[in-house]
C-alpha cells in the first residue's frame, strides 16, 4: 500500500493493445489501476451517519475496494498532479456510495483523500474478456 504518490511508472499511450504472443491471449490495458483502500478515519466518518448500523474497518475491507483506471504516467510529478486533480471526484464517488449528503461532506481535496484512504497502484492490467 502506498502513502505517497508512487504512480510514476510505465510508459505508452492510454488505451488497449493486442496481447503479445504467449500472454494468454489477453489484451493489455495501458492504464494503471489505483486501488482505493479505506482507513479507520474514513470508517469513523461514515459511521457518524449510521449510528445504528456501524461498520468496522474489517467489514469495509470485506466489501472490497474500488479500482480507478488512471493514465500510465512516466513522470511522478505529473502523476501527483493528476491524483490531486481527481481526488475530489474519487471522494465524491466513495461518499456517494454511503449516501452522505453533499452538505455533510468534509472538504473534497487531496488532504481529505490522504486522511481517509491509502492506495495501491497496479501496473499490469489485463482484459480477460476481450470484448468492449
Amino acid at each position: 500500500m502506498q502513502h505517497g504518490m508512487g504512480i510514476g511508472v510505465g510508459a505508452g499511450a492510454p488505451g488497449m493493445q493486442a496481447a503479445a504472443p504467449g500472454a494468454g491471449g489477453f489484451k493489455t490495458i495501458k492504464r494503471l489501476g489505483l486501488t482505493v483502500i479505506p482507513k479507520q478515519e474514513y470508517v469513523d466518518f461514515v459511521n457518524k451517519f449510521y449510528p445504528n448500523n456501524k461498520i468496522t474497518l474489517e467489514q469495509a475491507y470485506q466489501e472490497g475496494f474500488q479500482i480507478y483506471l488512471v493514465p500510465n504516467f512516466e513522470d511522478t510529478k505529473k502523476a501527483e498532479a493528476y491524483l490531486k486533480k481527481i481526488a475530489p471526484d474519487i471522494l465524491t464517488k466513495e461518499l456517494d456510495s454511503w449516501q452522505v449528503a453533499p452538505e455533510q461532506r468534509p472538504p473534497l481535496n487531496i488532504d481529505t483523500f490522504a486522511k481517509f484512504f491509502e492506495y495501491d497502484v497496479s501496473v499490469g492490467i489485463f482484459d480477460t474478456v476481450n470484448k468492449p
